[in-house]
């Protein structure tokens, strides 16, 4: 998977580098600004419908242009495809694609433990649906025989075999293939109509209004944003030949604006030098969060003043090959805040156009209504009429009783920071999005209750109802500086902390992660059994050691952690964090040699590969450095039976002796001879 990944960033760049020095920038589309449309169509999965997003949108992009500027949007797997009755053409082409997915599992269909699910990649090739096909017949003349033609390669030349001439020498003549002919998958018919051209307007409005952004229609014939004053200043609408152009501009503005510190906080706003390579990047960024807000929505894209920045992308592009992967990353947290500002308006559009579509067919339906945030009441952090906190049934499991609480019950509310806008309806849904690789920060609001509970002994449930209702009356404590109780919010009670979801409580355990927090279900009874038999088999005092071991350096080794220092044992703690679920290992399941065998000496190989790229051979040096890392930090050795010594050896002879080593070893050897 390591080779993989590395494969495809390079892959992908070198994909986009080609595209841009043939002069056309992959990421942007035609815009018809009369009709309101993108004149190309967003790539999407054939058989879901669901569009791809980020680097997989630019990619797929580009094959859709090669493929003649193809308006048919479809992909498929080769399964995907042969599912739904369909094959593949002869000598057709795949795209390698990756799509993230949640790890909740290891690859042995073991469970993991919350704090270690985890949102990794898995890559796939993907065919564009002019490649496939519903049959094939082969092509004969009038007199029933196969008809031939010459073949040729993917850059259009004959391809030539060699044959006999009647002298007997050897000559080299065109390669001759059978005709096929291919009878073509059904025409792709959109799903779903998109917004209207008015919607997409009014979309642009809304979202530069509901911004707050402060916008000043001052300039002749520029536009630019100023993070020192954290100002947007335009032209005035009426100096753009389309209404459209203006919001496009506007737009990319915004997309600027969204890198304060008080926003999305990107490295360099406020200090960014035009013409420098990191106004560049920044640029880029603007261009692909444009990118993206026009396949969500169809809002126009801003791809004017492009041509001055192509040199420093592609510099950029040429000296890391993971440039556009973070500058996509960067660009889809600019397009998902801004659309948040208009997340309500965009669903009441689609509604109302649901509504009109099933009254064209006849059905009487009413007029759709508005789904614009409601305010928060004591009632409801969802949905008003539904949400008063009940008894025991509403704490999903928590209603053991709690001994009787100290005479200053304390209590703190945490709420998530300024700039967040989620309202997901349970934390199963929540921690997908938020995890180990992306922890929640809260904002808390402590109270130590003075009269409340005093030796009353309450129930957690009883607790928790007294809290909400407080947390949401108008004389609320705290009421001037934090919003009523609410879903998505945490309430702690002494020790305890509790989410609130759109049923009630579930209560969570809490790892600090610096400034952060770490907030996992309390554990399920299927995993305290897995732990209660793997304490049994090796004994508690290994188990503790090997999950402290596992731990250290699984949470050292995640992206918000990682201090990527470049010492050899930030790279092991890394690797076990990209790799653990790979090699089905975790802190419940110490017992598993085989599968941290394979894990340490891929580690080693990944070294080796490492020092030939660095040093242009295998320095020996680099894989004795490992190897003690592993003596120290691998979680095998602390349930490893007999010589520690011998199994770090044993792994580094095993990588040593393979066939990438010696032949990189010798290139040293020889090199030092000349």
């Amino acid at each position: 998977m390591a080779d993989m990944k590395k494969d495809y960033y390079q892959e992908v760049t070198n994909e986009i580098i080609k595209a841009i020095e043939e002069g056309t920038t992959p990421w942007q589309q035609g815009w018809d600004s009369k009709v309101g449309a993108a004149i190309a169509a967003v790539p999407i999965n054939g058989k879901t419908g669901r569009p791809y997003y980020k680097d997989n949108l630019i990619r797929l992009s580009i094959v859709m242009r090669r493929h003649g500027n193809s308006k048919d949007p479809r992909f498929f797997t080769f399964k995907q495809a042969k599912d739904m009755g369909y094959s593949i053409k002869k000598g057709a082409k795949s795209t390698l694609i990756r799509m993230g997915f949640y790890a909740e599992k290891d690859l042995e269909g073991n469970e993991l433990p919350e704090d270690e699910k985890h949102w990794t990649n898995r890559y796939y090739r993907v065919f564009h649906a002019t490649d496939c096909c519903q049959g094939m017949t082969y092509v004969k003349d009038e007199n029933g025989k196969q008809v031939y033609a010459p073949a040729y390669d993917s850059a259009g030349k004959p391809v030539l075999v060699e044959s006999k001439g009647k002298d007997g020498k050897t000559v080299m003549v065109p390669k001759m293939e059978p005709v096929i002919k291919y009878e073509p998958i059904p025409e792709y018919v959109p799903k779903a109509e998109g917004y209207t051209h008015d919607d997409q307007i009014e979309l642009a409005e809304a979202m530069l209004k509901r911004s707050g952004a402060k916008i000043f229609n001052d300039q002749a014939n520029q536009s630019y944003y100023r993070p020192s004053a954290d100002e947007i200043h335009l032209p005035a609408p009426e100096a753009f030949p389309e209404i459209a152009d203006y919001y496009a501009t506007a737009l990319h503005e915004l997309g600027h604006w969204t890198g304060h510190s008080s926003r999305l906080n990107r490295f360099g706003m406020g200090s960014v030098d035009f013409g420098s390579p990191t106004y560049a990047k920044e640029e880029l960024r603007a261009e692909l969060a444009s990118t993206f807000l026009s396949a969500d929505l169809g809002i126009p894209m801003n791809t004017q003043n492009h041509a001055a920045y192509i040199g420093s992308w592609l510099k950029a592009l040429k000296e890391d090959k993971t440039e556009i992967f973070k500058a996509a990353n960067d660009a889809s947290k600019i397009a998902k805040y801004l659309e948040n500002y208009v997340r309500d308006l965009m669903k009441e559009k689609l509604q109302s156009k649901s509504a009109e579509e099933v009254t064209e067919k006849g059905a009487a339906v009413e007029p759709a209504k508005s789904q614009a945030p409601k305010e928060k009441t004591a009632t409801n952090p969802s949905k008003p009429e539904e949400k008063a906190v009940t008894a025991e049934a509403q704490t999903k499991g928590t209603t053991e009783e709690v001994s009787k609480p100290a005479t200053k019950l304390y209590v703190a509310i945490h709420q998530l920071g300024e700039g967040h806008d989620w309202h997901f309806d349970s934390w199963e849904e929540a921690s997908k999005t938020h995890n180990a690789k992306n922890p929640l920060n809260f904002k808390a609001y402590e109270q130590k209750w003075q009269e409340a509970y005093e030796a009353k002994g309450e129930n957690i449930s009883s607790i928790l109802e007294h809290i909400y209702t407080e947390h949401n009356a108008d004389n609320r404590p705290s009421g001037q500086v934090m919003s009523s109780l609410s879903m998505s919010d945490v309430v702690q009670v002494n020790e305890r902390y509790f989410y609130v979801d759109s049923v009630g409580f579930q209560e969570l355990n809490v790892k600090p992660f610096k400034d952060m927090e770490l907030m996992t279900p309390v554990s399920n009874e299927k995993i305290e059994k897995t732990i209660a038999a793997d304490r049994e088999a090796i004994g508690a005092d290994k188990h503790d050691a090997y999950q402290k071991s596992f731990n250290e350096a699984y949470f050292a080794g995640s992206p918000v952690n990682f201090s990527n220092s470049g010492t050899v044992e930030d790279d092991y703690n890394n690797f076990i964090f990209n790799n653990a679920q790979k090699y089905s290992l975790s802190s419940l399941r110490s017992a598993d040699q085989a599968g941290w065998e394979k894990a340490d000496e891929a580690f080693l190989e990944e070294v080796a590969h490492k020092s030939c790229e660095k040093n242009g051979y295998v320095d020996k040096t680099d894989i004795d450095r490992a190897t003690i890392t592993l003596f120290k930090l691998s979680p095998r050795m602390a349930v490893l039976e007999g010589d520690k010594q011998e199994y770090t050896k044993k792994l580094k002879d095993n990588v040593l002796a393979s066939e990438f080593c010696k032949e990189h070893t010798t290139t040293k050897t020889a090199a030092a001879v000349r």
